[in-house]
C-alpha cells in the first residue's frame, strides 16, 4: 500500500538539502591531510587549491550562498590544517611521548 502524504495539497512542498558539513567529513579530510602531508611547493598549492575548489562548486550547486560557501570551505581547511599537525606530532614525539 502506497500513500501520498501531500495529497489534495495546492502548494508544493519546499525541501531543501542539507549536506553534512564539511569540517566533519572525517574521511576527506584524512585523505586530503594525507596527500598535503606528501607534497611540497606548487604541487601541494595547486591539489589545496583544487580540492577546496570542488567543494565550493560542490555546495555551490546544491544552492548554497557564497558566504556559506565560503564558511564551509574554511572550516574544512581548518580541519585539513589540524589533522597535518596531529600527524606531524604523531611522528615527531616530544619528551618520548607520542600524540594521537
Amino acid at each position: 500500500m502506497t500513500s501520498n502524504f501531500n495529497a489534495g495539497a495546492s502548494a508544493p512542498i519546499e525541501r531543501r538539502v542539507v549536506p553534512f558539513p564539511l569540517a566533519r567529513r572525517q574521511s576527506l579530510i584524512c585523505s586530503c591531510a594525507t596527500v598535503l602531508d606528501s607534497k611540497h611547493g606548487r604541487e601541494a598549492t595547486d591539489y589545496w587549491r583544487g580540492e577546496c575548489r570542488k567543494l565550493a562548486d560542490e555546495l555551490s550547486m546544491l544552492g548554497f550562498d557564497e558566504l556559506e560557501v565560503r564558511r564551509q570551505v574554511l572550516a574544512f581547511q581548518d580541519a585539513v590544517q589540524f589533522e597535518l599537525m596531529r600527524l606531524t606530532d604523531a611522528r615527531n614525539p616530544v619528551n618520548g611521548r607520542e600524540f594521537s
